[in-house]
């Protein structure tokens, strides 16, 4: 995917989708990001920290278990990777797999995530 095409599909994904004649949505808000990397998307939200301090990194589900947000982003086909700051989210998708494939699962993910956690 060129880096073109790349931003035009992050600027689709502003979350929560919402028309302007839906009343005010409560949902968080997720925003996408590129990076330098092209199989890695960095999600930034207003719905609070992801984590409350310092940094983790998940290669794979074994090494994502006893943390609930990374063991529940592992259950995405194509996910390969999840980095967690307190104000950003990176995840990196394997190779072969799509955005269009990756994040509608992980929007789901999160907003159900910061839902219950409200």
């Amino acid at each position: 995917m060129s880096m073109d095409r790349l931003r035009t599909f992050a600027r689709r994904l502003r979350w929560p989708f919402q028309s302007p004649i839906d009343p005010p949505c409560t949902m968080p808000t997720f925003r996408t990001h590129l990076t330098p990397n092209p199989n890695s998307i960095k999600i930034t939200t207003d719905a609070g920290p992801f984590i409350d301090g310092g940094m983790l990194s998940f290669n794979t589900p074994t090494e994502a278990e006893g943390h609930a947000l990374a063991e529940l982003l592992f259950r995405t086909p194509g996910l390969a990777g999840v980095f967690i700051m307190p104000d950003f989210l990176t995840v990196t998708k394997q190779p072969a797999a799509t955005w269009d494939d990756v994040l509608p699962t992980v929007k789901s993910i999160l907003a159900d995530y910061f839902g219950r956690a409200a």
